[in-house]
């Protein structure tokens, strides 16, 4: 099954990214109605007998996942490749790009900024129209989704304000407990820490490598391939 991934970097405002909810979100609705506060799990390793949590994220709720195998994980792994060339006949299912997406949708990020833009292409005449952005490749063209992984600089001051604000939404608390982490934040930016596109080029890389890897856990065919956007 095919799936494309082009990367580049971007300019433009946030908002309105594939990304628009959050793993956050969906341990929210879980507990919705149980009285029982969302707070993000964190953990290095995922043994099978032991709720994952840790001293800075301590879970508010029980939460066990056995881990997939590391035979899976090897096997799927060895079998991925960078797909050369695509059956244009062949599509991916809308329920196995449900999940993509939701592969997208749940990328860590520095700071949980994510900045980032995703645009997902499959409309048949602009896909034809690819390939000479493209190096020439055909694989712009024969694929069925072909995912522009876009790196969005800068960051500004009200991405930060936006960030707090839906953290203190998801997490229960005022915005104000979270001064001491915006005032991070806001330091980070006025140093060059955070904010430049070499900061969010980065970012867009643990997206791409997350959305190749589960791919091909799924069986999914996939490639990555660089774009010339001095040719956009």
């Amino acid at each position: 099954l095919p799936l494309l991934i082009a990367i580049e970097h971007t300019c433009g405002a946030p908002g309105d990214s594939l990304t628009t909810q959050d793993a956050d979100d969906r341990m929210r609705a879980n507990l919705h109605g149980t009285g029982q506060r969302p707070v993000p799990c964190m953990a290095a390793k995922m043994p099978t007998d032991r709720v994952y949590s840790s001293k800075l994220f301590p879970c508010s709720t029980e939460v066990t996942m056995p881990p997939v195998s590391g035979e899976t994980i090897h096997t799927q792994l060895k079998w991925r490749y960078a797909t050369k060339k695509f059956d244009p006949a062949r599509t991916i299912s809308a329920e196995d790009w449900r999940v993509l997406e939701q592969v997208l949708v749940l990328t860590p990020s520095s700071f949980g900024m994510q900045p980032w833009k995703f645009f997902v292409v499959t409309n048949p005449k602009l896909k034809e129209q690819l390939p000479a952005v493209s190096w020439g490749q055909s694989q712009p063209k024969d694929c069925s989704h072909m995912v522009v992984l876009a790196a969005r600089f800068p960051t500004e001051s009200s991405d930060i304000d936006r960030l707090v604000q839906r953290t203190s939404e998801v997490r229960n608390v005022s915005p104000d407990s979270l001064a001491g982490f915006q005032k991070m934040l806001s330091g980070c930016l006025a140093n060059g820490s955070i904010g430049t596109i070499e900061w969010s080029a980065k970012q867009v890389y643990i997206a791409l490598g997350q959305l190749m890897a589960c791919a091909a856990m799924m069986g999914i065919d996939n490639c990555r391939v660089a774009v010339s956007t001095s040719r956009r």
